[in-house]
């Protein structure tokens, strides 16, 4: 789950019948994620080759041919619209393209946004159709659509979000998705978007025990002997985040998902002998009769909260005391394991 030469600017985790994923927005090159499979946007014209800063950047400068084009789902017959896997020997990994228009070539039977929704289904709909015939992907990365060619990033970054989101809660294979802004002009704007989607209401970022709680849960997993590399990035710097927050409110994912990733982290040292895809709740009960009674508990509170916060649909769900058993219980979690658990 490397972002490395990446920045991660916003993250929401959601729990799904096949585990947890996540949903990233990261500033920086889509080159340089781990993701088994990219896709880009690129514009829906008539030419022969399709073109682009993103496509150039990975090792297309004169642009994929149509030829190479091969449609997954490019409903409309004569005209370059939907999603086309690329098939050229200079692809390192999967590559996919999405035609999208331009929000000025709507019409008022065709409006901008219905637009932009089709052409982004199109691309969950060619993955799902991989997914039947038996490709599967466990992460992908892909561009902000459409992100300069005229869509309002308010609306744009919504529909994003909800079909990612959608596409995350039925895919039996992906379990991360991120969206990669690429031109740092509109990085800003699409971020903001991004985090009036997805983030919960909890005014309480002034509050000195909450503060008090995430500082110290920093405090502690740096301090611990098995501080590394992925807990600094998945644990310890979105905590930070939410701890840097100057308007007065914590935004509630860079809490609930390090939560949720660090119960996860903590259950598999402790249940390693239990089969690989077996569910978390599952793996928590299995430790009954070989921890402590209240460390089960605390976990369940850490793996509930995790799932409650992805619930971007209900951004008034959890409040200020939610937020303190949440601390309070990764706290308790945490010095536990720093003394307890498995080396």
């Amino acid at each position: 789950m490397a972002t490395d030469g990446l920045q991660l600017l916003n993250q929401v985790g959601i729990s799904t019948p096949h585990g947890y994923a996540l949903l990233r927005l990261l500033a920086g090159d889509i080159r340089e994620t781990d993701a088994e499979v990219l896709a880009v946007s690129t514009h829906a014209n008539v030419s022969r080759t399709v073109h682009g800063d993103v496509l150039a950047a990975l090792g297309f400068p004169h642009g994929i041919p149509e030829q190479h084009l091969e449609p997954l789902f490019a409903p409309h017959r004569g005209r370059r619209f939907g999603t086309y896997r690329v098939a050229d020997e200079r692809t390192q990994r999967p590559l996919l393209v999405v035609a999208l228009p331009a929000a000025h070539r709507a019409t008022p039977e065709q409006p901008a946004l219905v637009i932009y929704r089709d052409a982004v289904s199109t691309l969950f709909a060619s993955l799902a159709a991989l997914e039947v015939r038996g490709t599967r992907y466990r992460s992908l990365a892909m561009t902000v659509l459409g992100g300069n060619r005229g869509y309002a990033p308010q609306q744009a970054i919504r529909i994003l979000v909800e079909e990612s989101l959608a596409w995350l809660e039925r895919s039996r294979s992906m379990e991360r998705l991120d969206l990669v802004l690429y031109a740092d002009e509109h990085r800003d704007a699409w971020s903001a978007a991004f985090d009036g989607v997805v983030r919960p209401a909890a005014p309480a970022g002034g509050d000195a025990l909450l503060q008090a709680l995430a500082t110290e849960i920093c405090a502690r997993l740096v301090a611990s002997r098995r501080h590394d590399s992925p807990m600094r990035e998945q644990i310890v710097q979105p905590i930070r985040r939410a701890l840097s927050r100057t308007d007065g409110n914590l935004a509630l994912q860079w809490l609930t998902v390090p939560a949720r990733l660090f119960a996860e982290r903590v259950v598999a040292e402790l249940t390693g002998d239990m089969p690989p895809g077996t569910p978390l709740h599952a793996r928590i009960e299995a430790l009954h009769g070989r921890i402590e009674t209240w460390m089960v508990y605390h976990l369940h509170v850490l793996r509930v909260y995790g799932n409650e916060g992805a619930h971007y649909r209900d951004t008034t769900r959890l409040e200020t005391a939610d937020v303190t058993a949440l601390l309070t219980s990764f706290l308790r979690v945490l010095l536990w394991w720093n003394d307890h658990g498995a080396p």
